[in-house]
Formats: structure tokens, sequence, C-alpha cells
């Protein structure tokens, strides 16, 4: 089976900063009084391509070809200065940021066991041109943090899905189904030795790295699920995710880059149906478990934190009723 289409959009940004207490054009402290606005007027056309082959009653092989587009937020174009919280760094928008393109392949083997059961493993790759990243200025008083296009970017991967029903519960009691899914990807991004802000002026790009992975990408990430549904609507749902250490923020100078360390999450949900009415009791983090930040020193290795919190665990009891 072959499926087929496309969408075409046309996108108008028109963004005039103002003082909204006197109602006067924003005046930006880094272009010394003068004012600048952001004006975006493009179209874009997207087409996806789906192929489907059955190699037999269960088992089906999928590829397929898109071209999505990813665009700066507000807070990322708007050209003026701010802190997201209190003593957090200096934010700068830039207007000129250009609309990501990406284009995205994947072929996908599917075997079904049974109606409710699945085995799958899939390839993908991105290839993104012109990534929205966040860039380091470094000044003798502070550092800006701004919002730049790299130069491109590519992620590839292997992803393996497995959905089992326990067959050792009796269907007079209920079902069980466990699902479990791996992704195991790898991703580099190319950036230029210079960020430019939105007044023109011209930094070196004090990041530690500039070819480098992603932000937030992970290498390895792991989700299992836990449903269990039985007579009389109860149903009991357990989830389990954790992730290999992420860049979060980019180094500047001989820092190092930051990043996110492994977190272990598990939570439960016990649900109870009553005629039109469902109580549900949700635990969230029950492991307890920490988020913690920090540095890799580059000549040994060592770890070296920056930040961690506990999240702590949390119990809530929700009601719904259905018309």
């Amino acid at each position: 089976r072959l499926i087929t289409g496309a969408r075409y959009e046309k996108y108008n940004l028109s963004l005039n900063p103002y003082n909204p207490v006197t109602k006067t054009p924003y005046i930006s402290t880094i272009m010394n009084g003068d004012t600048i606005s952001a004006n975006t007027n493009e179209t874009q056309l997207l087409p996806s391509l789906n192929f489907i082959v059955d190699l037999s009653n269960n088992v089906k092989v999928r590829t397929a070809f898109s071209q999505t587009i990813a665009r700066g937020e507000f807070r990322e174009i708007a050209p003026f200065a701010y802190q997201e919280f209190y003593g957090g760094d200096i934010m700068v928008g830039y207007p000129q940021l250009e609309t990501t393109q990406i284009t995205n392949s994947d072929l996908r083997l599917e075997w079904y066991p049974s109606a409710i059961e699945l085995i799958s493993f899939s390839m993908f790759y991105k290839d993104i041109k012109s990534p929205i990243e966040v860039a380091l200025i470094s000044t003798p008083d502070l550092v800006y943090k701004t919002f730049q296009n790299a130069k491109s970017a590519k992620t590839s991967g292997l992803e393996i899905e497995i959905k089992k029903r326990l067959s050792f519960i009796p269907l007079n009691i209920g079902h069980g189904l466990i699902s479990m899914n791996s992704t195991f990807s790898n991703s580099k991004v190319w950036m230029d030795s210079t960020v430019t802000l939105f007044n023109g002026t011209q930094y070196k790009n004090s990041a530690s790295d500039i070819n480098r992975p992603m932000v937030g990408q992970s290498n390895f990430i792991f989700n299992a699920n836990l449903d269990l549904n039985f007579t009389g609507g109860y149903a009991f749902t357990l989830a389990y995710n954790t992730f290999s250490p992420r860049l979060s923020a980019l180094g500047v100078g001989e820092l190092g880059n930051e990043y996110e360390f492994t977190f272990h999450s598990l939570n439960m949900t016990l649900s109870k149906k009553l005629g039109h009415i469902n109580v549900s009791i949700k635990a969230k983090n029950l492991l307890n478990d920490q988020i913690t930040f920090g540095l890799i020193e580059q000549s040994s290795g060592k770890v070296k934190n920056t930040k961690s919190y506990h999240p702590g665990r949390s119990i809530s009891l929700g009601i719904s009723f259905k018309l």
C-alpha cells in the first residue's frame, strides 16, 4: 500500500516589541537606545510518503519519508533581554532565526503474534538544516544566552518495541499487557565559531565544543509499562523510564559542557470504575530518585556535580464523571 500526501503552509509573523505600560516602542539597552522588529513571511510545502508491504498476515514492512519544519518560539525571536527565573542566565532573542528544515526517513519491521501483541525493529535517520540551538556569549561582566541557527545536524538510531500479553492471567479474571521500548541513537551538530546578536555585533562562540551531540539527546532511552485490567472495573498501571546522560547546556570557556545524568522514574496508577464515576490514585517517583546535573572533566573524566534536587514522591486522588 502506498499512502502519500502533502501539507502546504503559509506563515506570517510581525513582531514589534513595545513597553506595555507606556505603549512606546521597546528600547534595547544592548543597542544603545535603538529599536528593532522581526518580520517573517514564508511558504512551505511538506511532502509525506509511506509504503507498506504485507509479507504475511502478521508480518509487515513499513518505510516512510517526510519533511517537517521547526520554527523559533516567540521568546527565541523577541529582541530583548530577560531572565527565565531569578538568578538565571540572561537570555536574548534573535529575530533573524531561520526555520529549521528536517528530512525524516525510517524503515520498520513489524511482527504481530496476536491481535494485541507486537515485536518491531526500526531504523531512523534525520537530516536537519539550520537547527535552532542555544549559543553562548561571554562578556567581561556576564554570560548571555541567545538563539542561533547551527549549520546542520544529523541523528540516526535503532528502536525496538515489544508488546506481550500476560497469558497466565485467566480471561475470566482479566487481562494484562507488558510493553517495552528502547531507543539507541547518535546525533551530531555543527555550529558556527561566531555568534551574532540581533544588533549585528559578532562574538566568538565560547562553547567548549562546536562539533557535538544535540542538546537534550540521550544515546539510550528505555520505557516499560505493565497494564492490568480486571473484572469489576479495576485497573493497575506501572510505568518505568530512564535515559543515558544528555547534554543540557553548552560549556563556557574552560568550564566544559553541563550534562543531565541518568534519572530513574517509576510511576503507578490504580483505578476503579463505579458506573459513570472513575476513581484513581496516582503515585509518582516511587524510587525517590534525584535529578543531577554536572560537568565531566576533560582530562580525567571525573564527574563534578553542579546542582541536584529531589523531585520527591507524590500521591494524588482523582475522581472523574463520564456522561
